[in-house]
């Protein structure tokens, strides 16, 4: 059975998931109206969660056994 790894940050007390990573500056976007980054790997998933909770953000993992097919503006309504 395929995994798929996603990774949540709460922010302003709602959660939501990351939509893209910029690797040259560092930066990871939570964007309302963009599909969740799905991570290769339950390792860089938990890598990405790790250097958000060390930079003061509450971040964690979430595996999926089917494709989260929808948006943060969808969850946080």
């Amino acid at each position: 059975m395929k995994n798929y790894y996603y990774v949540q940050v709460i922010d302003k007390n709602a959660p939501k998931f990351i939509t893209s990573l910029d690797y040259t500056t560092k930066c990871a976007k939570w964007e309302k109206d963009k599909e969740f980054k799905q991570f290769s790997t339950l390792a860089s998933a938990k890598d990405i969660a790790m250097g958000l909770c060390c930079n003061g953000y509450y971040a964690y993992v979430v595996t999926s056994i089917i494709p989260l097919e929808f948006t943060n503006e969808q969850i946080n309504k």
